[in-house]
């Protein structure tokens, strides 16, 4: 090898070393990197604003799954239902047994008024063969005389009770007339 051997590979080399070419990818390389860089940083821009979006969406998701503070607690709710279950249960009894009463009344209504029918076609007078004796006897002691039988089953005399609440004997075998006596029981009775 000769001195001039080198040189020639020298020549060669600097032949393809042109830094203009280099300069350019160079140049390139840095562009591509800068391009890329601006894609990763509108991507990332991209993905923190639907991660915003969606950490919005999940606070408003979390706050309308929560319970208002002016509604019942879940606890005080489910004591809420059980009372008006309570309640319910408690008024479909009340509604049986008033429902019960009403037939039983309304039973009772129609006995009550087919007695009543019955009653009104009745006559009680023919019915009950009423000795007028017995009545009047009745109301002569109400007013305060108590006739005495004598033994053959007249009237021989007549205790007054008085408005005073003495009582007077008035004889009807005396031989008195009988306005006479009728004057003298009204007059005993009337002291």
């Amino acid at each position: 090898m000769s001195w001039t051997e080198p040189i020639a590979v020298m020549a060669e080399v600097a032949a393809n070393l042109d830094p203009s070419i280099d300069f350019i990818t160079v140049t390139d390389a840095e562009d591509l990197m800068k391009q890329r860089s601006s894609e990763r940083e509108q991507v990332a821009d991209d993905i923190r604003n639907k991660l915003r979006a969606l950490s919005r969406q999940l606070e408003l998701a979390r706050e309308s799954a929560t319970r208002p503070h002016t509604l019942p607690s879940e606890i005080e709710h489910a004591t809420a239902i059980q009372d008006m279950d309570q309640n319910q249960i408690s008024l479909g009894k009340a509604i049986n047994e008033a429902q019960d009463l009403l037939r039983h009344k309304e039973a009772e209504l129609v006995r009550l008024r087919a007695e009543e029918q019955d009653l009104e076609e009745r006559d009680e007078a023919a019915a009950h063969d009423l000795d007028s004796t017995a009545l009047r006897l009745e109301i002569i002691r109400g007013l305060g005389f108590e006739p005495i039988l004598g033994k053959g089953g007249e009237v021989a005399k007549v205790l007054v009770r008085s408005e005073s609440g003495d009582i007077h004997p008035v004889d009807f075998n005396e031989g008195k007339s009988e306005a006479y006596l009728a004057n003298r029981l009204w007059s005993l009775a009337s002291n």
